[in-house]
């Protein structure tokens, strides 16, 4: 958990956990006589008031998650769920929401950045926006801004931000093959950091390969719709989408592949996307009860309709929400994850 100590060596100083009380110092429920402030604290001391912080913190979380449970009725799905990681089935698949807390953009806030260097006004990009048609003006971006399209592809999601949020716990809790569509490389920094590296980092336009490591049981990074320093097998406009989609199936032979686990979406929006669509032609192709099912953390919508109408049509690829509440996604998402890993 060595990543939580700048939050702790943070939180310490708020006034709850460092102030003064009947002449002695108290900091994270340990108290000093003035004097020994002056003196060098031993590690023993700093770790096992960062241990009390880290208890504290962890029950706090899993507190959070019993109440989204109890709130959306759905303690008996999420065991389901936790059956699948107990048997080291399940494999999490990661959208830009994760990447987010680290500084790289969600991709509306990154087409609303280009819009300005071209034809297109924010009124037209808005409304294809809020119509789903994220590959249509992604394609005319790319068609007005040409090279400058890449360019600024790489300098968006190719710079190595600092690694923020609740990313910093997968490698404690998955360490098995990870799939994302982000062009970033904070995955695999992340668990090079915490020394536990991927056999591979490979992108989703080379199936034949990520079948062969997935059945070798090796832990590999697969980059869905491929990285922000190279455009080979990159996956944005639209004319790429058809590419990779229609014109050869290699992603949907991807899906195929991956779909023979239980995934885990995390930091997903899950609308109507290329993905969804293959997953839900290969439910509907091998029957819904003859492969396993999926999940994903989602921030409820608010309304009981439009919760309605986001399960059925994830329903369709097999892929059942668990919600969260709240404004906080990043911890709301760790809440699920430490109750995931909880005993």
């Amino acid at each position: 958990m060595e990543h939580l100590i700048s939050e702790f060596n943070e939180a310490i100083k708020d006034e709850a956990n460092c102030y003064i009380e009947n002449g002695l110092v108290c900091i994270g429920g340990k108290y000093w006589e003035p004097t020994d402030i002056l003196k060098q604290f031993s590690e023993t001391t700093y770790k096992e008031v960062f241990d009390n912080w880290l208890s504290d913190r962890q029950e706090y979380l899993l507190q959070i998650a019993d109440e989204f449970l109890a709130e959306f009725n759905q303690q008996e799905r999420f065991n389901k769920l936790k059956q699948c990681f107990s048997s080291n089935t399940v494999i999490p698949f990661v959208g830009a929401g994760l990447s987010n807390p680290s500084g790289y953009p969600m991709w509306t806030s990154f087409l609303k950045k280009l819009v300005i260097h071209t034809k297109i006004s924010p009124e037209t990009l808005d409304r294809k926006l809020d119509a789903g048609e994220y590959e249509e003006i992604a394609q005319e971006l790319a068609d007005q801004l040409g090279p400058i399209f890449s360019e600024q592809i790489e300098n968006t999601f190719g710079d190595k931000k600092e690694i923020k949020g609740v990313v910093q716990l997968l490698p404690y809790l998955f360490n098995c093959p990870v799939i994302t569509t982000n062009y970033d490389s904070l995955l695999k920094r992340c668990y090079d950091a915490k020394n536990i590296h991927f056999d591979e980092v490979i992108s989703g336009h080379q199936a034949s390969e990520i079948t062969r490591f997935l059945a070798a049981g090796q832990r590999v990074l697969i980059k869905l719709h491929g990285t922000a320093l190279s455009g080979k097998g990159r996956v944005l406009t639209l004319n790429e989408y058809k590419e990779h989609y229609e014109q050869n199936t290699v992603l949907e032979s991807v899906i195929a592949a991956v779909c023979r686990k239980t995934i885990l979406f995390l930091g997903c929006s899950l609308s109507i996307d290329r993905t969804i669509k293959a997953m839900e032609l290969y439910a509907e192709s091998s029957g819904h009860d003859n492969v396993p099912r999926h999940y994903a953390f989602l921030k409820d919508p608010e309304l009981q309709s439009l919760r309605n109408e986001k399960s059925r049509m994830l329903g369709k690829a097999n892929i059942y929400p668990i919600w969260y509440s709240g404004g906080d996604h990043d911890q709301a998402i760790e809440a699920l994850l430490q109750k995931l890993g909880s005993k």
